[in-house]
């Protein structure tokens, strides 16, 4: 299986699937940066669809993350807590199976 990295905004979302390969869901998403990550499934206009996210902490990882009926991508995005702006040195950074499809 070949993975992918892929940087990841500290602002807003990087899409990690696309209309055809988002049914297939990501396989063994790890964060491999030193933020917290978020995992989402988008609709067309790019808004997290209800109950979709998954947060993952530093070095956290899950076996698969399916997408929600209706989403055109996976998308992941840099999490900080309210208040708090990224650090010198910040690196959101997603790692995962590319889907099959």
């Amino acid at each position: 299986m070949d993975r992918e990295t892929v940087l990841v905004p500290l602002f807003g979302w990087v899409h990690l699937t696309n209309e055809v390969t988002t049914p297939f869901g990501i396989g063994n998403p790890e964060n491999t940066g030193t933020t917290s990550l978020m995992l989402v499934s988008l609709d067309a206009d790019e808004n997290e669809l209800s109950g979709s996210h998954a947060l993952l902490e530093s070095g956290e990882s899950l076996s698969h993350y399916s997408a929600t009926a209706g989403a055109v991508a996976i998308g992941a995005g840099a999490v900080f807590p309210t208040g708090v702006d990224p650090a010198p040195g910040d690196v959101s950074q997603v790692t995962y199976d590319l889907p099959v499809g």
